[in-house]
């Protein structure tokens, strides 16, 4: 299942903060980039930890929903929780 979630990133003093509003979470990155990746990876770790709690994975906002902050980025991130999970028990496998 490959889905695009609505993140804000916003700078800190030395990195940068993604938040996923549709997860409730934040992680944070070197440069805009880095915060991308660990957006990416933090969305992909909590969705299949759902899925293994027997939670449903949370439908993306739209992104005309959420609200920035001046000076904060609002961008989508694609994850393919399918493939991620196929990386992580290969991974588990070796």
């Amino acid at each position: 299942m490959k889905e695009s979630y609505p993140v804000i990133i916003r700078k800190g003093q030395s990195h940068y903060i993604p938040y996923v509003p549709d997860f409730d979470i934040s992680t944070q990155g070197e440069t805009i980039t880095d915060a991308i990746e660990m957006a990416r990876d933090a969305i992909a770790v909590t969705g299949i930890c759902y899925e293994e709690q027997g939670k449903e994975i949370p439908v993306p906002s739209p992104m005309d929903s959420i609200q920035p902050q001046k000076d904060e980025i609002l961008t989508l991130v694609d994850v393919n929780f399918t493939a991620y999970r196929e990386k992580e028990e290969q991974a588990a496998a070796m």
